[in-house]
């Protein structure tokens, strides 16, 4: 029996979409921790550790961004690798139509010489 598709199991057909919203979430969570941060003012000690927060926040957001750009782009290859599949199939199908009718042409073609030899 083959397996169900992406989305009998809830998963969304657009991976792409979904990893933009997902970055676009993150963003918005972004903007919003800078502007709580301007709201409240802090210390030079608290500014320092605030820094290396900002600092630790900017670098987690930029591995972040690059391995999104990296499952976007092994997405992209997934997607081109069941194109080539699909086609491939689809000629093997094709192929395999092509075989049968030939056989029942043979079988056809030998019953009736049958039939007449008779």
């Amino acid at each position: 029996m083959p397996p169900n598709p992406p989305a009998s199991r809830g998963l969304p057909l657009d991976w792409s979409a979904m990893l933009d919203k997902v970055q676009e979430a993150l963003r918005r969570a972004e903007v919003e921790a800078g502007e709580r941060k301007r709201a409240y003012p802090i210390d030079s000690f608290a500014a320092e550790s605030a820094n290396r927060v900002e600092a630790n926040w900017q670098e987690g957001m930029q591995r972040l961004e690059a391995h999104m750009d990296a499952m976007r782009s092994r997405l992209r290859e997934q997607e081109l690798q069941a194109g080539a599949v699909e086609a491939e199939l689809t000629a093997g199908e094709e192929a395999l139509r092509t075989w049968l009718a030939a056989v029942k042409e043979e079988q056809r073609s030998l019953a009736n010489r049958d039939s007449s030899e008779v």
